[in-house]
């Protein structure tokens, strides 16, 4: 029992990325709609409850869109894919090709496309990606779609 318990758990992950390698990735349209929704929602009712949520809300997580905020400074406060970075100051970390993308991000002053290389939740890989970018106060909260091909 205790084997396939840890069974269960080790091929979890990977049940999971494959059943998402059979639903259409997400699109720039749906993405830049999750980064308003998402806006939207931090600025009604702030940092303390919309982070939390960010991160483990299946509202601000489907297929490879996922909703991140960075503050001002360029530290990581929300990541719906990756979490384990949150708290990270990402600012002069450079993508895959040596851009500065989190000075982009930040650097929104409404709202915007950034377009950079980032891992894809999906698998792992790096990819180009284009994301929709809202500032909120001291915030900029951004979802993105990537470009397999």
């Amino acid at each position: 029992m205790r084997v396939l318990r840890l069974l269960f758990f080790l091929l979890l992950p990977a049940l999971t990325l494959f059943g998402c390698h059979n639903q259409p990735p997400g699109t720039k349209e749906e993405a830049k709609a999750m980064a308003i929704r998402a806006a939207n929602y931090l600025a009604k009712v702030g940092p303390e409850k919309a982070f939390p949520t960010f991160n483990t809300g299946s509202r601000w997580h489907d297929r490879d869109l996922y909703v991140f905020v960075y503050d001002h400074t360029g530290v990581l406060k929300a990541s719906g894919a990756f979490q384990i970075m949150i708290g990270q100051h990402q600012l002069n970390i450079p993508d895959m090709t040596y851009k500065l993308w989190v000075k982009d991000i930040i650097g929104i002053k409404d709202q915007g496309w950034v377009d950079y290389w980032y891992w894809s939740p999906i698998d792992n890989k790096g990819y180009k990606k284009t994301s929709y970018c809202v500032r909120v106060g001291n915030y900029v909260v951004g979802a993105g779609a990537y470009k397999y091909h």
